[in-house]
């Protein structure tokens, strides 16, 4: 369980010639076999792919016929709503099939397109108007004609025509009198945005808002549409525009009942507010007689507001503008004009071709019933089959490029490609264990990299392995055995990293000779360790990066990117001379055999007294030791009383002067045996002088009695 060595032994026994001959007569059996079945296939492909060939005609005919039955199939879908929704059915129903792809032909749009635009005017207006299939023809013709004037939207001219009705309050109770004034109001509406400025969605809008106020003020359609246009161009467009002649009519309307102080400025202002009231009189001619108004702007605005006094401004000072507007558009067939010029382009005209060969569509569909979805499900059928032949036509290549395989051949290739194989493997598991990683180009880098990692995975994870139950083992047991798992385990773990190492160092080399790649690994390795030598050698580069990271940080928290990179660049830059500045304290401490502390008290001192340590030191010789008391020589306090006068320490006397006249022998013999100078003299002078004065001092306070 615990050994050292792992080792993995194959052997190979056996005649090789033999063994050869015996896969060669069983690749000649196989080759056979091969060849046989490839027969088969080939025989199976060829029926397989007329069967293709008869799917894909099929499908084709799928195809076409779905296309030619399209159009039948929307118009049925359409036609099944209608009904749905009106109730018509049988010959009624038929009869709108009829009309909408009459209007398909006749307009270019598709039929199922009309029926749609059917259910809108069945939708908006009134479900009767199924029951009058001519009404509902007609209709259907007004919403085709006015959707060429709107890019062929058959939807929006739809909603522009119902919302005029509606907000007029057109009676559907007589569906063609009803169509009668559709097509009117259609006329109307093309010819105002042809004079004026604002399109048929704008008047959509507009109507939404007025137009129900327009009817109960006695205002008719083509004034009120005039009042739209001149509002356009004052800048109230659409909505807006109807909201404000909404509001003025609503005004003009209250005769009587406005404020009293409003009726008391009117009547002042020579206005009859009965004339204002009276309905038989065009809104025009209502309008008319507040133009005092625009002399008297507090009135004006006293009087309709100040969110209407624009709007009442501009109709009141354009009354000739609405009459001119209202006789331009009235009595007119401006949207059926409009129509037939855009039904002459190229596109129109292409339509309407279009549209005929879709009603013949429409016409076989009706024949043909559900022929159609009986195809469709057919072919549905054969699709998964035709799909599944070019794989069994693959499989069939792929036998026949096995049968022109000379697998004999190629025997002799691969014993030899195994042999050197095998010399390669014995090669480079020799540099992996002994850790010399020579260069083998990139392919060979490669495959020792890999081997690397394999025997890293076997031998090194095993090693680590048994190297950590030897310790488990040497932690409970004691003595010499506890010594023998342990020296175990050191080996295992030694061992583990060895083969770590080694598989790192493989990689590594085959990473490195990959073309291109090992150059660009090479440069960012270089100018990671530039970058590292500038951060840890250069002050301001550091403070820069510092301040940077600090900026980067500060913007994801959201505070201030230009607070935190000074606050760290001046915070790096201070940290940086502090370091040195006790890197330097403590040389010169060591220098003069101080402590670090000793020596920044001394420095503060010499600086207070204006010279350097060196001067300090030699003037204040107890200075080193902090002695401020002459008795106290190593921190030991001397006595100064009691104490007999030939017993006194010398050295305290010394230092004191003592109380009588002392004579003091100190011998120097070798103090200084050999001094060696670099350099010119004048350049060590200094040095010179405080190495004596350190020496000195130290004699000098080791002097004992003689």
């Amino acid at each position: 369980m615990f050994g050292n060595v792992l080792t993995f032994t194959i052997n190979v026994n056996g005649d090789a010639n033999n063994t050869v001959t015996q896969i060669e007569q069983s690749i000649d059996s196989l080759t056979k076999s091969v060849g046989n079945t490839s027969s088969h296939l080939s025989k199976m492909g060829e029926h397989l792919l007329k069967f293709n060939q008869f799917t894909q005609y099929i499908q084709n005919f799928s195809s076409a016929i779905d296309g030619a039955l399209q159009p039948g199939i929307a118009l049925n879908a359409s036609l099944s709503d209608l009904q749905s929704i009106t109730g018509v059915s049988g010959k009624g129903l038929k009869e709108i099939e009829q009309y909408a792809r009459d209007s398909a032909r006749a307009f270019g749009v598709d039929a199922a397109q009309s029926v749609e635009g059917y259910k809108l005017i069945l939708s908006q207006l009134s479900p009767e108007i199924a029951k009058v299939p001519e009404a509902l023809k007609g209709m259907g013709e007004n919403i085709a004609t006015l959707s060429k004037t709107m890019g062929g939207n058959t939807t929006a001219a739809a909603e522009v025509l119902t919302t005029a009705m509606n907000q007029f309050g057109v009676s559907t109770e007589d569906p063609i009198r009803a169509t009668e004034i559709m097509t009117r109001m259609m006329n109307v509406m093309a010819a105002a945005a042809k004079e004026g400025s604002a399109e048929l969605p704008q008047i959509k809008q507009a109507l939404e808002q007025a137009g129900m106020a327009a009817k109960g003020a006695n205002v008719s359609f083509e004034e009120t549409n005039a009042a739209i246009q001149v509002l356009d161009k004052a800048g109230k467009k659409g909505a807006e525009g109807g909201v404000a002649l909404r509001n003025i009519m609503a005004i003009i309307g209250k005769g009587r009942f406005l404020p009293q102080d409003t009726l008391d400025g009117l009547q002042a202002a020579g206005i009859s507010v009965e004339e204002l009231g009276n309905k038989n009189l065009t809104l025009s001619q209502r309008l008319s007689l507040l133009k005092p108004l625009l002399n008297d702007t507090a009135l004006l605005s006293k009087t309709f507001g100040m969110e209407n006094q624009n709007a009442a401004i501009a109709l009141i000072s354009q009354t000739q503008e609405v009459d001119r507007y209202t006789n331009a558009i009235q009595g007119t067939n401006a949207a059926t004009e409009q129509a037939a010029v855009v039904m002459e382009n190229y596109r129109e005209r292409q339509a309407r071709i279009k549209a005929v060969f879709d009603d013949m569509k429409i016409s076989l569909f009706n024949i043909t019933g559900d022929m159609g979805i009986w195809t469709g499900v057919l072919m549905q059928s054969l699709i998964p089959l035709a799909q599944i032949i070019p794989l069994i036509s693959g499989v069939a290549s792929g036998f026949k490029l096995i049968k022109s395989i000379e697998f004999t051949k190629y025997i002799g290739y691969m014993s030899n490609a195994l042999k050197w194989a095998r010399l390669n493997l014995v090669y480079m598991n020799n540099d992996l264990i002994t850790g010399q990683l020579v260069h083998l180009g990139f392919i060979g880098n490669v495959v020792r990299a890999t081997l690397a990692i394999g025997r890293f995975a076997t031998v090194g994870i095993w090693s680590a392995i048994k190297g950590l139950g030897a310790l488990i083992v040497s932690l409970i047991t004691g003595g010499a055995t506890s010594a023998t798992f342990a020296a175990i385990s050191s080996g295992a773990f030694a061992t583990f990293a060895a083969s770590a190492r080694v598989a790192c160092a493989a990689v590594s080399k085959a990473i490195f000779s990959i073309p291109i790649i090992g150059w660009i690994a090479l440069a960012i390795a270089g100018i990671a360790a530039l970058f590292i030598f500038l951060y840890k050698k250069v002050d301001t580069f550091r403070a820069v990066m510092n301040g940077i990271g600090a900026a980067i940080k500060a913007l994801f928290k959201g505070e201030s990117a230009s607070e935190a990179y000074n606050n760290a660049y001046v915070k790096t830059l201070d940290e940086t001379a502090r370091k040195r500045s006790e890197e330097a304290d403590k040389e010169e401490a060591e220098r003069r055999g101080m402590s670090v502390e000793e020596y920044r008290r001394v420095k503060k001192e010499a600086e207070g007294a204006g010279v350097t340590v060196d001067e300090y030191l030699m003037k204040n010789p107890t200075a080193r030791y902090g002695l401020s008391d002459p008795t106290i020589i190593g921190g030991t306090t001397m006595p100064t009383e009691g104490v007999p006068e030939p017993v006194q320490n010398n050295a305290t006397a010394a230092a004191t002067g003592g109380t009588r006249n002392t004579q003091i022998t100190i011998s120097f013999e070798s103090l200084v045996e050999n001094m060696n100078f670099n350099g010119k003299f004048s350049e060590s002078i200094e040095q010179l002088k405080g190495e004596i004065e350190g020496a000195l001092t130290k004699v000098i306070f080791a002097a004992q009695t003689l």
